[in-house]
């Protein structure tokens, strides 16, 4: 599996919890890809890289932000463009 460096969808979750030092940021980012890989590792019973587990999150992290895009668009569409959620 590729890994395009200059996209880190992992990244940015870390980063969006400002009162974390970059250090603490880093250490989150390399806990979650070892989760990751652990998880994955097992589930598909072959090694899984780090690469790999970076992969897998951010291929995860755009498809659920293109079902999110899907679900809004179409709650425009029910309710005629406001962009508000009928709760």
């Amino acid at each position: 599996m590729g890994h395009d460096s200059s996209t880190d969808d992992c990244s940015t979750y870390c980063n969006a919890m400002p009162d974390i030092s970059a250090e603490e940021t880093a250490d989150r980012q390399r806990r979650i890809i070892d989760d990751a890989r652990s998880y994955w590792t097992k589930r598909a019973k072959v090694e899984i890289t780090s690469q790999d587990a970076h992969e897998i999150l951010t291929n995860l992290a755009g498809f659920f932000a293109v079902l999110s895009a899907w679900s809004t668009r179409e709650d425009e569409t029910a309710n005629g463009g406001s962009g508000h959620r009928e709760e």
